[in-house]
């Protein structure tokens, strides 16, 4: 009984590993006509391609000459353009040392899209990869980059060029947020940058903050700029904005995502419908003692409701004048203070 116990869990166990992570591997070569033969696969949506490995590199010989190449490279591209945009390229010098950019090609992690393994050597020789694409790559290991918009880009994220500044976003109050940044390379997109996290923070109602970003070697620190947020902005709502100390542009994302898209401060804010609010899930909503003229949802006029509710205020209702409230039958106010808004019974 206990060897067919075992017997499961050891394939529930192979059976896991088998759905998380898959091996892939990919060649590109140069036929003995000196016609590359490039190597194309795809990450799909929700996969990561890690752990890459490179398994052989033959520089073959030269196309005119018939000498063996003993300084090959290689590279791996974005898209189809085979050879431009590379995020890796890997060199063997002249002196048998060997240059790899941006960095090691097994700390390089390649998020969804297409990309193109090409060889930059001579007749026959050829280059073979090997990564595991994974539907995870653990906790805190990589962002979330949320949608992406028409261009292919994140529309959450950032890009700040050098000692840029930034409205960021709108976040969640008393929520805990990590920031994660990555120096932006030339011909590196954002899938291959090396992003860290830093964090997390937890944000007070109704402040404005802002991230400052300081390099890859310290990270950056927040810095509380003292200042309300919008009084049209829910009381659970607090702001971040971003500014780049460095002499290089950084790209920047913050997560969990923001709420209700990744509109500004100044974005989310319903100039056009004064009595129009940001709710704390991104929805807009009435101001407090106000209602929707219609159900329609494209519909943001609004109209005050005498004997509404105030949502923060127990027992203070809306006044018969738009924009005065007053206390519910059987209170009054504790005091003479207009933006006092406590109320106590009146014992009746």
């Amino acid at each position: 009984m206990k060897r067919i116990i075992l017997l499961l869990i050891v394939l529930i166990l192979c059976w896991q590993s088998q759905a998380w992570a898959q091996k892939v591997t990919v060649k590109a070569a140069m036929d003995e006509k000196c016609a590359r033969q490039n190597g194309l696969f795809t990450v799909p949506v929700g996969r990561f391609a890690t752990n890459l490995t490179l398994l052989n590199l033959s520089g073959g010989t030269n196309c005119s000459t018939g000498i063996h190449i003993d300084n090959p490279a290689w590279g791996i591209s974005q898209g189809n353009a085979c050879g431009t945009g590379n995020v890796f390229y890997y060199n063997v010098n002249n002196d048998g040392t060997i240059s790899q950019t941006p960095g090691s090609l097994s700390r390089l992690r390649l998020g969804p899209g297409s990309y193109c393994v090409h060889l930059d050597g001579g007749k026959l020789g050829s280059v073979s990869i090997a990564f595991d694409l994974v539907s995870s790559l653990g906790p805190g290991a990589w962002p979330d980059f949320g949608s992406l918009d028409e261009g292919g880009m994140p529309g959450c994220l950032i890009e700040l060029s050098p000692h840029a500044e930034s409205r960021g976003w709108v976040l969640n109050s008393r929520t805990s947020y990590y920031v994660w940044a990555a120096p932006k390379r030339v011909g590196q997109p954002y899938t291959a940058a090396a992003w860290k996290r830093y964090g997390p923070w937890t944000f007070a109602d109704r402040r404005r903050y802002t991230y400052i970003w300081e390099g890859p070697t310290w990270g950056g620190t927040l810095a509380d700029n003292v200042s309300a947020t919008s009084t049209e902005l829910s009381p659970a709502l607090a702001s971040l904005g971003f500014k780049n100390s460095t002499d290089e542009p950084v790209w920047l994302l913050v997560n969990p995502l923001p709420p209700g898209g990744c509109g500004s401060e100044e974005d989310l804010r319903p100039s056009r419908y004064p009595h129009v609010v940001v709710a704390a899930n991104g929805n807009l909503v009435p101001a407090p003692g106000y209602d929707w003229v219609s159900d329609d949802p494209d519909d943001l006029d609004v109209i005050w409701s005498p004997g509404k509710p105030h949502p923060q205020h127990p027992n203070v209702v809306a006044g018969a004048a738009a924009g005065k409230w007053e206390p519910a039958p059987g209170y009054r106010w504790v005091s003479d203070d207009p933006d006092d808004m406590q109320v106590v019974s009146t014992g009746g």
